[in-house]
């Protein structure tokens, strides 16, 4: 989820990238961008502040009325450290799948084989009706 309109290269920490590790994801959040004051007020919450609400919403599947009761009032330590274990949390299965399909190399190649059959017949009739209606070959 992007957390600002920064550049990744420019920001690191920008966005929570799925395949982050637990202490990068950590750092992203606890990074993320707040309102000026201590408290957390969700009725006039800066975009900043509504993005971490969203994305511990989405991910945690609590109802947006709990979480604000939860944090209302606390500062955005608590918000933001439960909104990493969350995160990391929710993460963690598309991780070790990612992780077990990666690790797979000849199925990998396998996949990678099959795309590339199957392009190339799509392409080579391309070809000739592009070469029939140009009259050449």
């Amino acid at each position: 989820a992007k957390m600002s309109k920064s550049v990744e290269a420019e920001r690191p920490g920008h966005a929570i990238n799925l395949l982050d590790d637990p202490k990068t994801l950590k750092k992203s959040i606890m990074a993320a961008v707040t309102d000026s004051e201590r408290e957390v007020r969700f009725e006039h919450a800066s975009p900043g502040v509504r993005n971490l609400l969203t994305i511990f919403h989405v991910l945690s599947g609590r109802p947006m009325a709990d979480i604000s009761a939860e944090f209302e009032g606390a500062g955005y330590g608590p918000l933001k450290r439960a909104l990493v274990e969350v995160v990391t949390t929710s993460l963690a299965p598309l991780q070790e799948r990612y992780n077990e399909l990666i690790s797979d190399t000849k199925r990998l190649d396998g996949i990678l084989e099959d795309g590339a059959a199957r392009a190339r017949a799509i392409a080579s009739r391309t070809i000739a009706r592009a070469k029939e209606a140009m009259g050449v070959g």
